[in-house]
């Protein structure tokens, strides 16, 4: 998991609930998906997700290439600005460090 100093949240956690608002799931059974791949795969290109349940657990999501890449790029632009955070402290912390060996 990834905490951005900065802010003080969870990104990965940030991402998932900014999917899961962007998103409105339907839930299908895997048996159910393995009768009717076709037509979910029609729907997933119209924009639906689904949710694929086993033994009443989730266990996968299908969901469009496109969404997926845009989860992607998300997720990687906030990894960036995660790094950006560490880097700051890091820099904040030398300069601490520094200040106590003069003192």
């Amino acid at each position: 998991m990834i905490w951005c100093l900065r802010f003080g949240i969870s990104l990965f956690t940030n991402v998932i609930l900014n999917v899961i608002l962007d998103i409105v799931m339907k839930t299908i059974n895997i048996n159910e998906l393995q009768s009717k791949i076709s037509q979910v795969i029609k729907s997933v290109k119209k924009g639906e997700d689904f949710e694929v349940i086993r033994y009443s657990k989730p266990v996968a999501v299908v969901l469009s290439s496109q969404k997926y890449e845009k989860m992607l790029a998300e997720i990687n632009e906030l990894k960036g600005s995660c790094r950006k955070c560490v880097d700051e402290f890091k820099r904040i912390n030398t300069k601490k460090q520094k200040f106590r060996k003069e003192v």
